[in-house]
């Protein structure tokens, strides 16, 4: 279960990482 929470963290982490890109290149 644990490492199942792991993974869903760093999914959750990729999703945000790739949003704040996306919001950044539609500032820039």
């Amino acid at each position: 279960m644990a490492g199942k929470t792991l993974a869903q963290r760093l999914k959750e982490k990729n999703l945000v990482s790739k949003k704040r890109e996306s919001v950044q290149r539609m500032a820039v």
